[in-house]
């Protein structure tokens, strides 16, 4: 049986830690904790901790993700802070992080993938795995998908998968067969919803984060590619409540009414999952 997570970007507090003790309140035990703050990302993971939270997941973080494919300061310096995190969530127990191959802006011109870039990358996910932590790469925009794949070709470390978006998949790269190419190591889930109405722009608009269900994804399909790739962890809900596109469907309703829908979407989900492994 999965168990049901939340981002702790949700939208659901004033602040990070009422967000937490709202999440609570809902019954949802699981937590991917997304690094949003520099400098916060301690206090992030202790917060969670000491409310009683499995931090199921962390998402590193994505600002200078870009450089991941430079050389230089930069780049060293980069490579820098997602070790220092690494080292954050081993102290916390962590044992899958989520890392972007780019920051996943559609308006970037990214360096193209390149050996120098891929044996940096190694060298992190050795470290990693070290500490006994897997490292998910996400599927992002169609510029990303470059280099999402270069890893995932390319890197054999058996703590190298990939996590699936399913709402990004939604909005670029439908042609492409993730889940054949790379199903076997599926580490982690970001499940939302969208309209799929990819547009060419930098402002994420198109990028939803719905409630499942509420957009136009196929999640019976995704429950029979999810069953398929015998994956058994977290049923992770990766939602916002202020959505930075259109529509704005949850401005009206409670930050409780909101949590305990996102908690039904991952219970149908699980169902669905489950009815498609006795096929």
């Amino acid at each position: 049986m999965h168990n049901i997570g939340i981002n702790t970007n949700c939208n659901c507090g004033k602040n990070y830690k009422e967000t937490l003790e709202n999440i609570k309140k809902s019954g949802i035990k699981n937590l991917m904790v997304a690094f949003t703050e520099k400098d916060k990302e301690e206090k992030y993971l202790k917060t969670a901790v000491d409310l009683g939270f499995n931090i199921c997941f962390v998402h590193l973080s994505v600002e200078h993700a870009d450089e991941t494919w430079t050389k230089g300061g930069v780049h060293d310096s980069w490579y820098r802070l997602l070790k220092h995190e690494l080292d954050l969530c081993h102290k916390y127990g962590v044992k899958t992080v989520i890392f972007h191959p780019t920051v996943g802006n559609p308006a970037h011109k990214v360096i193209s993938p390149n050996p120098s870039a891929l044996k940096d990358f190694e060298d992190f996910a050795k470290y990693a795995k070290e500490l006994n932590i897997k490292i998910a790469v996400e599927n992002l925009d169609n510029n990303s998908y470059e280099h999402f794949m270069y890893i995932l070709d390319n890197v054999k470390l058996d703590n190298v998968g990939w996590c699936y978006d399913v709402g990004h998949h939604n909005l670029y790269g439908k042609d492409i067969d993730v889940f054949k190419l790379y199903g076997n190591r599926l580490f982690a889930l970001h499940l939302h919803d969208n309209l799929g109405n990819y547009e060419y722009g930098d402002d994420y608009s198109k990028d939803l984060h719905l409630l499942p269900f509420d957009g136009n994804i196929d999640y019976a399909r995704i429950a029979h590619e999810i069953a398929n790739a015998d994956y058994s962890d977290v049923i992770m809900i990766e939602t916002h409540k202020k959505i930075h596109g259109e529509p704005k469907l949850y401005e009206q309703i409670s930050v409780s009414e909101f949590l305990n829908e996102a908690k039904k979407r991952a219970e149908r989900l699980i169902e669905l999952i489950s009815n498609a492994r006795k096929l």
